[in-house]
């Protein structure tokens, strides 16, 4: 899932930090989409549900996706019906030809950590020749989260604790209990130009230079920085993805709830980040995924018009990584909910990517209720 144009990371492991060409201002400006918003078309694909609507799972979101020896993986967190209440738990489904799939199973039960309720936030998979690792997140509920008679209040600022955890399988059957880990990231890794490997986390990365193991380093904005960001309009900072240009930057895309993408760089191989600055990128309020095609074009996939409700699903190209001028659209038939509850919407929402073989691959939920995934010919994206 990384770009062919790689460079051996013994040459410029003492090169860092490398000296940009522009300013992180003058760099966040150059980014810009808007050629690709209008040079939009259809593109061929493949989809299927992978977990279809359910009246007691009526909540269905945050998508992990892998592929392990020979079969694909796909992840989610599911409650009765409200985003992240009490009781969700993280399920694993599999397949080995893409279109039918296993009956999914519990990995992240919600138990009592002793701060009350919790509950399981999907999270994503790191996969090695002999091991799959899954890696969630549990949010713990504190006393203010209930009404004197014990029912629950939807208000997430209101978590009392996070646990990060991580479980494993050698055969894709038998999980390892999960055991508690210091970090959370909202995407699955990728290898970077310099042979490390990042994942976007928060309102930076994780990063490590060994896949196979749980040891994960985080390089992030300061809160100084954060609050930099506040201060020139951003509402949130949040569920980051990246993409390594050829100069060795890492440019950190970060969640607003503006109308545009927000920009961090990292000159040190993920170390430490600049201030964070607009891009020029449209988009929606919500999570994307930016990473690289084998070719080494740069690729999109989210939705980038603001106050859409996450519609439609587009894949948008780059071949600097600074001009987006075409855009693929990868789905836009329109769902209704079937079930009402809290904080459900979205038609297409927390794209996660993989290119396996020939194929990129896009799994993603449907107004909460409905995991899809969808596929097309890397041969197509032109």
């Amino acid at each position: 899932s990384v770009s062919t144009v790689t460079h051996n990371p013994e040459e410029w492991k003492d090169t860092f930090p490398v000296t940009p060409a522009l300013s992180i201002q003058e760099s966040a400006k150059k980014v810009d989409n808007s050629k690709a918003l209008s040079n939009s078309k259809k593109i061929a694909s493949e989809k299927v549900v992978v977990s279809d609507f359910e009246p007691e799972h009526g909540y269905k979101h945050q998508p992990g996706l892998a592929y392990f020896k020979g079969k694909f993986y796909t992840a989610w967190g599911q409650a009765d019906k409200d985003e992240d209440s009490p009781g969700q738990s993280v399920v694993i489904s599999s397949s080995s030809d893409f279109t039918n799939w296993s009956e999914p199973i519990v990995v992240g039960p919600s138990v009592d950590g002793g701060f009350g309720m919790t509950a399981n936030q999907g999270g994503f998979f790191v996969s090695t020749p002999d091991r799959l690792y899954y890696y969630y997140r549990e949010c713990h509920f504190g006393p203010d989260n209930f009404r004197a008679d014990g029912t629950w209040i939807p208000q997430i600022i209101k978590y009392y604790k996070y646990v990060s955890k991580v479980t494993s399988t050698t055969d894709g059957v038998t999980w390892e209990k999960p055991t508690e880990i210091t970090w959370a990231a909202n995407e699955s890794p990728k290898k970077s130009l310099t042979g490390r490997y990042f994942a976007g986390a928060g309102t930076g990365v994780i990063y490590s230079d060994d896949i196979g193991t749980p040891v994960w380093n985080v390089g992030r904005l300061t809160s100084e920085q954060e609050q930099s960001g506040f201060d020139r309009g951003a509402n949130i900072l949040q569920e980051a993805s990246w993409y390594q240009t050829d100069d060795y930057v890492i440019h950190v895309m970060i969640r607003s709830n503006t109308n545009r993408i927000w920009m961090t760089e990292s000159y040190d191989n993920g170390v430490t980040f600049t201030d964070v600055y607009p891009t020029n990128f449209a988009t929606e309020a919500t999570m994307a995924n930016f990473g690289r095609l084998p070719d080494g074009r740069f690729y999109f996939v989210g939705t980038s018009r603001y106050g859409s409700n996450r519609y439609p699903l587009v894949l948008q190209i780059s071949e600097d990584g600074y001009n987006w001028d075409t855009e693929y659209v990868l789905r836009d038939e329109k769902y209704e909910i079937q079930q009402s509850g809290w904080a459900k919407d979205g038609y297409y929402a927390y794209p996660e990517v993989m290119i396996q073989d020939d194929y990129m691959y896009i799994f993603y939920s449907k107004q909460k209720e409905v995991m899809e995934l969808t596929r097309v010919k890397l041969s197509d994206i032109v």
